[in-house]
């Protein structure tokens, strides 16, 4: 048994050693105003600041883990908790390529194929079943999906993923709130 932290611990690292490690995508390299290729960083919770007119496209890519809530789930007449996460997934295509020493717009699709193959890379390490012990995911709620509006040049996309775990139980005698007397 764990704590809702301890298994986001436990799957910050594997995110970093299963997906992260294995991918190198576009990035930008702030120092030097060009695009690189670089694996991307693990972030729990937020990515701040959110996107807006200051957003460092140097963060890019990115996956941001975050727990959503934590809820019971009645399965197989049988009291479970089921955590409710999402992963995000954020991308780089400027689509802007140098040619002749001339800057051309080039669709090449890269931000948005980048995007879904390390979604889809996620999804299938997801459902081997040996990234953490004692933890399964509820098949039923999983899903990816990527945003209709995209803020350039970030191509945002998500996982949501239903874990089912065993966490520590309060003992229910003693914690029990106690309402005053009238």
């Amino acid at each position: 048994m764990f704590t809702p932290m301890d298994f986001e611990n436990i799957f910050v690292d594997f995110l970093k050693k299963e997906v992260a490690e294995k991918f190198e995508l576009k990035g930008f390299d702030k120092k030097d105003k060009k695009e690189i290729y670089k694996n991307p960083e693990v972030f729990r919770g937020f990515l701040l600041p959110k996107i807006s007119g200051d957003f460092d496209v140097s963060k890019l890519p990115y996956i941001v883990f975050r727990i959503e809530r934590l809820e019971t789930r009645k399965v197989n007449n049988k009291n479970i908790h089921c955590l409710k996460t999402i992963i995000v997934f954020g991308c780089y295509c400027s689509g802007v390529c140098n040619r002749d020493n001339k800057q051309i717009i080039v669709d090449d699709g890269s931000g948005y194929r980048d995007l879904w193959n390390i979604m889809e890379h996620t999804r299938q390490i997801l459902f081997n079943g040996t990234y953490v012990p004692k933890v399964q995911i509820f098949e039923d709620n999983f899903s990816m999906e990527v945003s209709q509006e995209q803020y350039y040049p970030v191509w945002e996309g998500q996982i949501n993923v239903d874990f089912l775990i065993n966490i520590p139980e309060w003992e229910f005698k003693s914690a029990l709130y106690k309402l005053p007397k009238r």
